[in-house]
Order: structure tokens, then C-alpha cells, then sequence
């Protein structure tokens, strides 16, 4: 009889935990594929969580079933939240499908990862555009752009604000140690703000340049070819011009003139296309900090009266 019990007890127990964790009742509702409950269920679970990385396993799950029920900007949403909360997190794939996850890598593509860093005050804690993320050192990966980040020891503050670039990473250190002695008179030490580096030369994406490339590459190609068959109707010419009727000498000299006349349009067109995919080459793929880098510097510039240097004024 004891044995019996026992042996109920050990089999319910899974149940009877899954029943007190309604996180854990979202996700089994998920795995169900009863993702408007899970929604519900999950939603309700996050209230109750502080664990950043229970939370992010939340809004994973609540982000998934969103775009599982073709809601892409709920889903969105949640996977946003989810990032936040845990900046490192993944999508299992022997759980998720790859379009799941596809998704996951999107919505990390559009943000950046922050640090925050302090040192001095012990009881520092930090604020991003007023949201308490907790004592220093912080990491969160948010949307790119900017953002007023605090760091608040008791009475005392220091702000600083930072751009956050989509895929890259931004520091920000405080020094509060000046202030700890001194509240009426603070004497805050400047933060050391990394912003995310241009790409390099040759890592920019460059999807038209490549185009440009290659029809140039193909129009010289073709252009070459027919040429290469104009002298061979040439050779030919040659070889029947004191033999062959006027009237078949005249098509043969029409032709050539023909293949001629499309392997030049042919050789122009990949001129056309090598420069534009020069031009290319050096402005494309360059990041908005690099071009308004650039805006204020020297550039080339075209017009009527042909191509000139623009500097810029002192």
C-alpha cells in the first residue's frame, strides 16, 4: 500500500509542479499548439517573474506564438522584450522551426547591445530613458537609436546620452567616486562612450556594386564575342571578294557593318557599368555615421561643366 502511494506521489509530482508554475502551463500550452492560451496564460506568468532570463523564456515563447498565429507585429514585440532581458538568447532548434528563428535573427539585426559600466558609489543604479535596469554593470540589447542613459547613486546623478547602432555595441563608463564626498559641489569624470566603428573598406555590403560588376563583365563579354565574329565574316569577305557575285558580297559587307555596330553599343554599355560599379565601390554599403562623416569633408562633384572637387569651407 505504501509502495502504491509512493509511486502516485512520484508520477504526480511533474503535474502538480507544472499546475503551481504558470510559466511552465504557457509553455505546455505552446507545445499543444494552443497559442492563443499560451498567450494569455504567458502574459499573465511575466507579471510575477524578475529573473531576466525566466522572462526572456517567456516573451520567447509568447513572441513565437504570435507569429505562429500570423501576428508579426505582437510577435515582434515580444521577441524585442525577450532580447532585452536576456541579450545572449537563443532559439532552441530541435524546439523552434527555422522560420522561428529566422524571425529571432531579424529582430536581433535591428538592435545594438549597450554596457553600462560604474565605479565609486556602491549603491549606484542605472536608468535607460527612465527604465531602472538595476546596479551596474548592465548589458541590454535594445533598438537602434538614442538613449538617455542615468547612472543614480542616492542623491547624486550623472547622465550621459548614446547612439545605438543596429548590430553594434556602445559602452558607457561613470566614474561616481568624486562625488561620494562632496553632494554640493559634484565634479562627475567624463564617461568613456565606444561607438560602433564604419565598416571596413572591403566588409561593406555592396549588392549594386556586384551587379554593376558583373553586367559590365557580361557586356564586354558579348561585345567581344560578336566583334570576334565580325572578323571571321571579314575573313570570309576576303577570301570570296574575287569570286563571289557583287549581290552576296554586299550582304556579307552589311553584316559586318551590323556586328560592328552592336559589338561598339555592347563595349559602351560595359564602359558604363565598370565606372558606375567604381562609383559604387567607393560610396556603397557606408554606414550613417560614415556618410555624415563624409558629408562634411571633401567629394567629388558632377555637373555641366564636368567633374570637380568640393571642399569643404573653413
Amino acid at each position: 500500500m505504501i509502495r502504491a502511494l509512493l509511486l502516485i506521489l512520484v508520477v504526480a509530482s511533474p503535474s502538480l509542479a507544472r499546475a503551481d508554475d504558470p510559466a511552465q502551463k504557457g509553455i505546455d500550452l505552446y507545445a499543444d499548439a494552443r497559442y492563443r492560451e499560451a498567450i494569455e496564460t504567458l502574459t499573465r506568468a511575466a507579471t510575477g517573474v524578475d529573473q531576466p532570463k525566466e522572462l526572456a523564456r517567456i516573451q520567447l515563447h509568447v513572441g513565437f506564438a504570435h507569429a505562429l498565429l500570423g501576428e508579426e507585429g505582437p510577435a515582434r514585440a515580444a521577441l524585442l522584450l525577450a532580447l532585452e532581458q536576456d541579450p545572449d538568447l537563443e532559439a532552441d532548434p530541435r524546439r523552434f522551426k527555422p522560420a522561428l528563428r529566422a524571425l529571432l535573427a531579424r529582430v536581433r539585426a535591428g538592435t545594438g547591445l549597450l554596457r553600462v559600466e560604474a565605479s565609486g558609489a556602491p549603491k549606484t543604479r542605472i536608468l535607460v530613458d527612465g527604465k531602472d535596469l538595476g546596479p551596474p554593470p548592465c548589458r541590454r540589447r535594445l533598438p537602434a537609436g538614442e538613449y538617455r542613459v542615468v547612472a543614480r547613486g542616492g542623491a547624486l546623478e550623472q547622465v550621459r546620452t548614446v547612439r545605438l547602432a543596429a548590430r553594434g555595441e556602445s559602452s558607457v563608463v561613470f566614474s561616481v567616486a568624486a562625488q561620494a564626498g562632496n553632494a554640493t559641489s559634484p565634479t562627475p569624470a567624463p564617461p568613456t562612450v565606444k561607438q560602433p566603428e564604419p565598416p571596413s573598406f572591403w566588409g561593406r555590403r555592396r549588392v549594386w556594386t556586384w551587379i554593376a560588376a558583373g553586367g559590365a563583365v557580361a557586356a564586354g563579354a558579348a561585345g567581344l564575342g560578336v566583334y570576334l565574329s565580325a572578323r571571321s565574316r571579314h575573313d570570309e569577305f576576303i577570301d570570296k571578294r574575287d569570286s563571289a557575285p557583287v549581290a552576296e558580297l554586299e550582304d556579307l559587307r552589311d553584316d559586318i557593318s551590323t556586328r560592328l555596330t552592336v559589338s561598339g553599343v555592347l563595349t559602351g554599355v560595359a564602359s558604363a557599368a565598370a565606372v558606375t560599379a567604381v562609383v559604387l565601390l567607393l560610396v556603397e554599403g557606408r554606414s550613417p555615421e560614415h556618410r555624415e562623416a563624409a558629408d562634411r569633408g571633401a567629394r567629388w562633384t558632377v555637373g555641366p561643366t564636368g567633374i570637380g572637387l568640393s571642399l569643404p569651407l573653413p
